[in-house]
């Protein structure tokens, strides 16, 4: 399937520019991202379970998830519906791939350019009070080992001059299906399940930029319940027995 996926994403790429410079429309390109996602999860043997689908807000929110493969991103579009997430910039300079991802909607991320970012940030900001969701990674990059790592401060300010609620998402299972270090999906295993929770929304009301960290350590409460923190005791897959 490894072989078959880059000429897939190329075709579906350009199905995706094609449509959207024809219709323009964001119901049409939410379908084209949720069959991406979709397709790139049954191509690696991967489903996804999803625990507290209940918690999903109406409203325009930010998504923060935990990050340890490109498959979270596959879960949380499949399962997630309209949601648009904030990309490193890089991904950008594929051909096809990267004017798709402007096309629909992507948010392109210069993690070492904090100036650019924190614009785009502020031009997302009436976004989501206008009702749109978006999803983006707190801890900045992927982590080698399913612990919550350190927070950027980047994604809690958005939240705040948003006045958008946070919505926890820890995804397990994605450090066996294709880690940080790894190549290729699903090495090991011919079938493999990631675990999408969904936690309850985090009200920012109240909050200020000087309130950040009060902030950033209430998501760490909160993603605590279900999933370690970098520093405490964390069992690593080689101690798990993979």
């Amino acid at each position: 399937m490894a072989a078959l996926y880059a000429p897939y994403l190329i075709i579906h790429s350009a199905i995706c520019i094609l449509q959207n410079l024809i219709f323009n429309n964001r119901e049409y390109d939410s379908r084209m991202i949720v069959s991406w996602a979709a397709i790139s999860c049954w191509m690696f043997g991967v489903k996804v379970k999803v625990i507290g689908s209940e918690n999903l807000p109406k409203r325009g929110c930010i998504f923060l998830f935990t990050h340890t493969s490109f498959f979270d991103i596959f879960a949380i579009h499949w399962k997630i519906r309209g949601v648009r997430f904030g990309a490193k910039i890089e991904l950008f300079d594929f051909p096809m791939f990267g004017r798709a991802m402007r096309r629909v909607g992507v948010l392109p991320i210069a993690r070492n350019r904090r100036d650019e970012v924190l614009a785009i940030y502020r031009q997302t900001e009436k976004k989501i009070r206008a009702g749109e969701q978006f999803c983006l990674a707190p801890e900045g990059t992927r982590q080698d080992i399913e612990a919550l790592g350190p927070l950027k401060a980047g994604p809690f300010i958005l939240a705040i001059n948003a006045h958008a609620p946070i919505v926890p998402l820890v995804i397990k299972g994605g450090t066996r299906i294709l880690g940080k270090n790894s190549w290729f999906p699903n090495a090991k295993h011919f079938r493999a399940v990631l675990e999408l929770h969904i936690l309850p929304p985090i009200s920012t009301e109240g909050f200020t930029v000087n309130r950040r960290e009060e902030l950033q350590e209430i998501f760490r409460e909160e993603v605590s319940r279900v999933y370690p923190i970098q520093g405490e005791q964390v069992d690593t897959p080689s101690s798990q027995g993979h």
